[in-house]
């Protein structure tokens, strides 16, 4: 059964550790107060800050495939007595987390005492701070600008702001790359990431390539603004559609990340990973435990309102998934006693131990051959009628 980190009581006189501590007497009572009502919105039960349960009914996990040839069909956990599909708030999942700001709104003296977890309220408080200027920069101009600029944006504006470790990497074979190092929307900062290698997978079996690599994987799904159709939709309606597109892709990084952090970090208190997809107009989050074999999905969560100002609940909840290392709380027992698995242990079968031992990053693997290669020519037995009726001089 899953575990979590505890929170060290809440001090009763806060102590100045250093200069990101300044931000916890100085946040302005205003954005308390906005923070206040939008933790409201996390109870709603009727709220889209959730997480369904899914179970794999397709999957080609077996096979030699990239990421984007991936199939992970899903269907949501319904209970038997009901046609719609049963969910969990969000909070319930990141627990640590909320806990973190709640306590905070209660009293600003009440803040955790694990560095980790101090750094990660600390930046997200500053980000609501800017939280104005920081939505206009992403929002500006965002339609005309092409993924690869776009995944430059938010990872510079958005992911390294709001996580306690701010370095990132982008993919260096990604199209159209930015060579300069500073940001590329006119702010002038320097980038706190670079390209290189994001390839992570299991060789011979799900492998790929992902946009931003931090403690999270994250892949963008845009519309290119020069590509057959973008001229006719909206943005939210192409970078919806191409999320859509990218659904199984997601999941199937989503179950091997979760496979490389367990690898790569067995000292995590659990294995529920999350996994990103952005676009220029929402996100959603995957969540795989590949310990308790439980997947979990957001739905599509809005970025902005009015096209124009970033949305604090999915700030709050993009700041948890980034920190899940001090903000979840595991799988639930609620999700574990419905025994609602994803079954994709049972999809991968005896090829369940290739993506425990072997999945890694880098990732070196072929590119999918589908043509025989044929290694020794076999004569085969001649045959003697003739069916073109071939000519036979006399």
């Amino acid at each position: 059964m899953a575990s979590g980190i505890e929170i060290a009581p809440p001090v009763k006189r806060l102590k100045i550790k250093d200069e990101n501590d300044e931000i916890f007497m100085s946040f302005h009572k205003d954005n308390l107060q906005t923070l206040k009502y939008a933790l409201d919105v996390f109870n709603n039960h009727l709220s889209c800050y959730g997480v369904g349960i899914l179970n794999i009914k397709v999957c080609n996990a077996a096979s030699s495939k990239c990421f984007s040839n991936a199939t992970c069909d899903c269907e949501q956990f319904r209970k038997p007595s009901s046609s719609v599909p049963r969910g969990f708030k969000i909070r319930g999942i990141f627990q640590y987390g909320f806990k973190m700001l709640d306590a905070y709104i209660k009293s600003p003296e009440c803040i955790p005492q694990r560095r980790g977890a101090r750094l990660a309220l600390a930046k997200l408080l500053k980000f609501l701070t800017d939280i104005e200027l920081t939505g206009k920069t992403l929002s500006q101009g965002r339609e005309d600008i092409s993924e690869t600029e776009w995944t430059v944006r938010v990872a510079h504006h958005l992911f390294s702001k709001l996580a306690v470790g701010s370095n990132y990497t982008l993919d260096n074979i990604s199209k159209g790359r930015i060579k300069d190092a500073y940001c590329n929307c006119g702010c002038k900062e320097r980038l706190l990431g670079d390209y290189g290698d994001t390839s992570m997978g299991v060789p011979s079996y799900w492998h790929g390539r992902l946009d931003i690599l931090m403690d999270v994987a994250v892949t963008v799904a845009t519309e290119e603004p020069d590509s057959p159709g973008a001229g006719n939709c909206s943005s939210s309606e192409m970078t919806s559609d191409r999320m859509i597109a990218c659904k199984e892709q997601i999941r199937a990084e989503a179950i091997v990340f979760s496979f490389l952090q367990k690898k790569n970090h067995p000292e995590l208190n659990n294995f529920l990973i999350p996994t990103i997809a952005m676009s220029k107009s929402q996100m959603a989050v995957c969540l795989y435990d590949c310990e308790n074999d439980i997947f979990l999905e957001t739905p599509r969560l809005d970025l902005f309102v009015e096209d124009k100002f970033l949305k604090i609940e999915t700030i709050i909840t993009l700041w948890s998934v980034l920190n899940f290392k001090y903000c979840c709380s595991g799988v639930p027992e609620e999700i574990i006693e419905f025994g609602f698995t994803a079954d994709f242990f049972k999809h991968a079968g005896p090829h369940l131990e290739k993506y425990i031992a072997n999945v890694k990053a880098p990732c070196c693997y072929q590119t999918e051959n589908t043509w025989s290669a044929v290694l020794v020519l076999e004569d085969v037995k001649e045959k003697t009628d003739d069916v073109n009726n071939i000519y036979q001089p006399s």
